[in-house]
């Protein structure tokens, strides 16, 4: 008898197939979208976490002028450090690889950050030789016993490679400012013993300390946080350097990259699965409706033939079981091995951990457990109501729904509607679930096609924000650490640039404080501000622009006073905030040259801005330019940059159009069933085929219309929250012109229509003798 049943079930999966492909179309997608962007962001900290564990990440770091044995002694004697290591870094060249940079960072010991060594011998204190890193190392062909030859300085010398290493603190691949783009032949770092130092006396400038009530890592609690927080308190009251600079592991450059990372994967995961969960949901609710209304014969029988309620009631419950839980499953693991992995390969790309492992957390399948029981739930419900009845009860004919359009009705506009209109109107009444279902789906997918165009276009105001308007100028020449200010002055003059300094600064207002950048400009108009308006914003005289994410960080205002400190300096200034703007890169204070003299500052500027040719040969010529950029270069790697959100945005407009697609066939496939006996009286009753396709296109329209006006707002919140997850640090213009609302609103209409096209043809086909005799 069961297995009677489950070919009954399977027959009907398969007589209701378009129903139920729906479900299970959207129980795929559902999960697709929850695993990919899980899994990406779950094996972003988890490979993260065990790296960090492996190599013991710092808790804090410590920069300033110099430190000294002294300094390492009163730091462990405070009993929340357990070890502090002394650090300092040199530029140089490469003469062995075509004069590239490479930074040379000398270091005493390596419990805290370690060299993750992945060939030949690990790092052994006094000993002659550098460890060097793997990616510099495979892209130039560089191996274990090779010797190296460097300048640095002016000095010149040689050196073994010892080892192929990766290192923490270099987990995020960024290079410096002469790079417009991910160029892992073109610079390295090393590593090499304290005793290696070409020069007499070294001067350490950093230092590592690692904690001892701090275990965690990347999974940071916030008794952690507290306990770096109160480390850092007692260091400022231990150490007596007014230069002193203290960085907290969660403000780790590597640290809140694989952080913003994982936020934005958050957000999706936060986002649209559940809306395309509760839309799996309503398809079950008006799909089984359909069905056991349908099926209340053959209910009534098999009570009948003496089938228990419980068996009938699992029958039909292991529908919706049966396909939302394949359609889950096969969603998960289409997101894990494909799109999520997809997703995962910018880990490889962008960050140098060599723990690359890709995870997927509890939640997706306890999502899945949790489709299922929801599923079959509302499976249960649909097919209750009629099994608490009697057979016969149950056998005879449902009566069918007689309803109004509502208060509609009884005003004036009603007797002026077409026939078409309120014969739609009434079906859009009495079944409200249908409608429903229809006006969420359209509006889920408007509200997907809505964010997809509408972040299209803010990418491409982007670029023209950045290189148009804000840095219009040709060619970026940046200067090295051997630059003075009048190597700085000889170069603006000779190709016309503009001077800009850029520093680390601690802002601070009341009791917040927090560091950013400090822009100091030169007079010119290659390097300009914008307000939130997009007025362009002036550097004044005497006062500062304050970057609004700052402003809104430190709780400040045009008219109010901050201060700020240079790390490397013991002055403290205070200056009136007389303006906001807004910054596509990094948030901080704007001064100009002319302020930041009065108060006392030596300008030292590191770029400059011209739009005459600078040639490209400075890089090696020129000991004092680190790079040349022209324009071309910069845009070419910021659209680079934006390949994989650009791929993302295509495949979520994919995915809008099959939501579309799917929901809007399905309702209308009900629908269709549903009026077949009112479509075959129009017929008798002297309706055009031509007539009834209009009539029933009506209806459509008018659910799309709405859906589609509905998803808007949804997808400008969508486009809000992404963006401020995309870049935390920078700004976004989005003012979207009407391009993206008409695209969501067409699409949306296209797949609608060609829907409906294709269903409203069954009115050709319609059995007219069967669709009008009575229940037998």
């Amino acid at each position: 008898m069961k297995k009677n049943l489950l070919k009954k079930m399977f027959r009907d999966l398969k007589n209701n197939a378009v129903q139920f492909l729906s479900i299970f179309i959207m129980c795929l997608l559902s999960m697709f979208m929850l695993s990919s962007f899980d899994s990406d962001r779950q094996s972003f900290l988890s490979c993260t976490d065990k790296y960090f564990k492996a190599v013991n990440f710092m808790d804090l770091s410590l920069m300033s002028e110099g430190f000294t044995q002294e300094d390492i002694n009163d730091l462990v004697r405070i009993p929340e450090i357990k070890h502090a290591e002394r650090r300092t870094s040199l530029i140089g060249k490469l003469k062995s690889v075509k004069d590239k940079k490479i930074e040379l960072n000398f270091i005493e010991s390596n419990k805290i950050c370690s060299l993750y060594c992945l060939k030949g011998e690990p790092y052994t204190k006094d000993k002659r030789g550098l460890w060097i890193d793997w990616y510099f190392a495979k892209e130039n062909g560089i191996s274990v016993g090779d010797s190296l030859e460097i300048e640095c300085n002016g000095k010149a010398f040689t050196e073994p490679v010892n080892g192929i290493v990766a290192e923490p603190e270099h987990l995020y691949y960024i290079i410096d400012e002469s790079f417009a783009d991910v160029s892992y032949s073109e610079y390295c770092y090393a590593f090499l013993d304290a005793s290696e130092y070409p020069f007499e006396d070294i001067t350490f400038d950093r230092v590592l300390i690692d904690l001892v009530n701090v275990d965690d890592q990347i999974y940071l609690s916030e008794a952690d946080k507290e306990n770096i927080s109160e480390a850092k308190l007692k260091i400022l009251d231990g150490i007596s350097k007014s230069s002193l600079r203290i960085v907290m592991k969660n403000e780790q450059p590597g640290y809140q990259e694989v952080i913003t990372a994982s936020n934005f994967d958050g957000m999706m995961v936060a986002l649209f699965p559940p809306l395309f969960i509760l839309l799996s949901v309503l398809c079950t609710i008006t799909t089984m409706a359909r069905l056991t209304a349908k099926q209340r014969t053959v209910i009534g029988t098999l009570k009948a033939l003496g089938f228990s309620k419980a068996t009938i009631t699992v029958h039909y419950t292991m529908y919706s079981v049966v396909i939302s839980g394949a359609g889950s499953l096969i969603g998960a693991l289409l997101g894990y091995y494909i799109f999520g992995a997809w997703l995962f390969s910018d880990y490889e790309e962008l960050y140098t951990s060599p723990i690359r492992q890709m995870e997927m957390s509890d939640i997706v399948p306890l999502v899945i457990i949790g489709i299922v029981l929801l599923t079959g739930l509302f499976n249960y419900l649909s097919c209750r109501k009629l099994l608490v009845l009697n057979a016969s009860e149950i056998l005879k004919p449902d009566a069918p729904k007689v309803s109004n359009a509502g208060r509609i009705e009884k005003t004036f506009i009603w007797k002026k509607l077409s026939f078409a209109t309120r014969w739609n109107l009434r079906d859009i009444n009495i079944n409200k679930g249908r409608s429903i279902m229809g006006i969420a789906g359209v509006a889920l997918g408007s509200s997907l096609l809505m964010g997809s165009f509408g972040i299209m276009e803010c990418f491409s105001m982007q670029e023209d924000w950045i290189y148009k308007r804000l840095r219009p100028a040709e060619y970026t020449m940046n200067l090295s650490g051997e630059s003075d200010y009048s190597r700085a002055y000889d170069y603006a003059r000779k190709f016309g640039g503009q001077m800009v300094m850029f520093s680390e600064v601690e802002i601070s207002k009341g009791d917040k404080s927090k560091m950013y950048s400090l822009t100091v400009a030169d007079e010119g108009n290659l390097y300009r501000f914008q307000d939130k308006n997009g007025d362009y914003a002036e550097v004044p005289a005497y006062g500062a622009l304050l970057s609004a994410k700052a402003a809104k960080f430190l709780n400040a205002d045009t008219g109010d006073v901050i201060s700020f400190r240079i790390p490397t300096q013991k002055k403290v200034y205070s200056i009136n905030v007389t303006g906001l703007y807004t910054s596509p890169d990094s948030q901080g204070i704007v001064l100009s040259r002319s302020c930041y003299e009065k108060l006392g500052g030596y300008f030292e500027p590191g770029t400059i801005y011209t739009n005459m040719t600078v040639p490209k040969s400075y890089e090696t010529t020129q000991n004092d330019v680190s790079g040349v950029l022209h324009k071309e270069e910069q845009v070419h790697a910021f659209r680079k940059s934006n390949e994989n959100n650009n791929d993302m945005i295509y495949i979520t407009v994919a995915i809008a159009v099959i939501v579309g697609f799917v929901t809007t066939f399905n309702m209308g496939i009900l629908s269709f069933m549903e009026k077949v006996r009112d479509v075959a009286t129009l017929k008798v009753l002297g309706f055009a085929t031509k007539k009834i396709r209009w009539i029933l296109q009506q209806q459509n329209l008018f659910i799309t219309g709405i859906g589609s006006l509905a998803g808007i707002p949804v997808g400008l919140v969508y486009i809000s929250l992404l963006m401020d997850k995309i870049d935390p640090s920078g700004d976004f213009l989005i003012k979207l012109s009407l391009k993206p609302y008409i695209q969501a609103v067409f699409f949306s209409f296209v797949v609608s229509v060609a829907v409906n096209a294709i269903i409203s043809r069954r009115v050709n086909v319609i059995n007219m003798v069967e669709a009008l005799k009575g229940v037998e």
